[in-house]
Order: structure tokens, then C-alpha cells, then sequence
């Protein structure tokens, strides 16, 4: 009956890195990024996994929405930390993500549930403006 919490996380107009910086560039950043992410997970059953092109998820188990902001926030600033020149589509000229999360436990616990839920969230952080975390539902 405990939470399953999943992060859902983009990278902020990847499609305009690669166009100007080109796909070797852009596989140098996505192993950077990725790196970041692993680095910020607090416990070895915390798991990170790209999902997509430019998105990747974490799972988080036994952990609330609340817990898993503070890690999203965790991430969201070492990405942005690491400096990585992004001139095309940001305002910040450095590759930042957005981020969507989304909980859930006991009998409402379902994949698909799950996924959609982190989506959605993941969609409001890019409507508001992106480079920032929204938790589904909050």
C-alpha cells in the first residue's frame, strides 16, 4: 500500500539543441543529463530510464509527491547547473528540463494510471513556462 511516485522529465527544446549544435552534441548532453539525474537520486531503488528521445522517468517507491519534489527540484537545478549553452529556444542560454510528478498507492495503483498522471504533470510545467516541476493534481 505504499506510494509509487513517478518523475516524467524533458528536456527543455531538445529538438532546437540538436538542430544547431547537431546529434553528437546532443548524445554528449543526453549522457550529461543523464548522469545528473543518478546522481541526484537519494537511494539504490530509486531508478532512472530515458524514455522517448529527449524524456526520461525515475520511480520512486515509498515515496510521496512531496519527497519526490524536493528530488525533481534537486535535479532541475544540477541540470541547469551544469551550463550546458543552449541559444536556440531558451531564455536561460543553458539546456534546462521540465519536470511532471505524479503519485499514486494501494488499488489506484496502475501503470497506465501513473504514466498519464506524470504526463499531464509534465505538461503544466511546459505551459507555465517550463524549467520548473509540477506535481499532478497540487
Amino acid at each position: 500500500n505504499s506510494q509509487l511516485t513517478l518523475i516524467m522529465i524533458d528536456i527543455d527544446f531538445f529538438k532546437e539543441y540538436n538542430d544547431h549544435y547537431g546529434h553528437h552534441e546532443g548524445d554528449m548532453a543526453l549522457h550529461s543529463i543523464a548522469q545528473e539525474i543518478k546522481k541526484n537520486l537519494p537511494r539504490t531503488t530509486d531508478i532512472v530510464a530515458r524514455y522517448g528521445g529527449e524524456e526520461f522517468v525515475v520511480l520512486m517507491p515509498a515515496t510521496s509527491s512531496n519527497g519526490a519534489y524536493t528530488v525533481a527540484e534537486s535535479i532541475r537545478t544540477g541540470i541547469k547547473a551544469l551550463g550546458i549553452t543552449h541559444r536556440y529556444g531558451t531564455g536561460s542560454h543553458v539546456v534546462t528540463i521540465s519536470l511532471g510528478i505524479a503519485s499514486l498507492s494501494g488499488k489506484a495503483l496502475n501503470e497506465d494510471d501513473l504514466l498519464e498522471s506524470a504526463d499531464n504533470a509534465l505538461y503544466i510545467a511546459k505551459q507555465k513556462g517550463r524549467n520548473q516541476c509540477c506535481i499532478y493534481g497540487a
